[in-house]
């Protein structure tokens, strides 16, 4: 088991409670499992409806802030965390650079699907906390 802190618990019990999967992702898995104590928290959510819906979820705990929203990335901080939560993406190249791209969220993407487009083998590991 991946430890995680405590300051957690009642953000991942808010999120089950309304059919949320959280999956913990890259580079906090594997700081994790060196033993490298993180304050940066990568979160992907399966079972999103909407960001503004999540947002709404997240609000008690925190403050909340929408990082890009085209890519749907929503960011809280408690404490000394600094936590991102985004919804499974696929992202298809339809242009040149860094914004030649159509993304789509799609809330009942399977993990392997969903981490094929991350960019570093690093980025694909997933932790479920259940």
């Amino acid at each position: 088991m991946i430890p995680l802190t405590c300051r957690l618990d009642p953000v991942l019990a808010t999120l089950y409670a309304n059919n949320i999967t959280p999956i913990v992702v890259g580079g906090y898995v594997r700081d994790a499992l060196m033993g490298i104590d993180s304050k940066d928290i990568d979160i992907e959510l399966y079972g999103v409806s909407s960001l503004e819906d999540l947002e709404n979820l997240l609000k008690p705990f925190g403050k909340v802030g929408v990082y890009g929203k085209s890519f749907g990335v929503l960011k809280l901080k408690i404490d000394d965390l600094d936590i991102d939560f985004s919804p499974p993406r696929t992202e298809s190249k339809n242009g040149f650079g860094h914004t030649g791209f159509t993304v789509e969220f799609t809330g009942n993407l399977d993990f392997e699907r969903a981490s094929a487009r991350r960019d570093f083998t690093i980025n694909a590991i997933g932790y479920d906390p259940k």
